[in-house]
């Protein structure tokens, strides 16, 4: 018989699987929008960030689920670690890719805010294992 811990750990994984994929295909359809208006440069910047948000989906729903079934305050530490992971992640990231790799700005926030938007459709579209 499986550990019902690890059952419900592996399942969750899945699902923040699904949420990033959907993420994914948003930046992609940004990504081939700023390819066909401004070039390679564009296409590559709004993949960065719409990586940018997509890592940071995985990192916070992967360190969320973590405890598996557990009390409501482990549960809440998850998630306040989840967010704080997140959020340092996306901003150290965002900074790497502005001021060191200089990425172009506009298709860099497009592709994350694409990759937003994917993350809200998911909410609608995502279904629970």
């Amino acid at each position: 018989m499986l550990n019902p811990v690890d059952t419900h750990r592996s399942r969750s994984r899945q699902m923040v699987l699904r949420y990033a994929l959907v993420q994914l295909v948003a930046t992609a359809l940004v990504a081939v929008s700023g390819l066909a208006l401004a070039g390679w440069t564009a296409f590559a910047a709004a993949w960065v960030g719409g990586a940018i948000a997509t890592i940071g989906t995985v990192l916070f729903g992967w360190t969320l689920f973590q405890p598996g079934v557990a009390a409501s305050n482990t549960l809440a530490r998850a998630l306040y670690r989840g967010e704080v992971a997140k959020w340092l992640w996306v901003g150290v990231a965002l900074w790497l890719a502005l001021s060191v790799a200089r990425i172009e700005a506009l298709p860099l926030i497009a592709g994350f805010i694409a990759a937003q938007v994917g993350f809200w459709l998911g909410l609608v579209w995502v279904k629970r294992p």
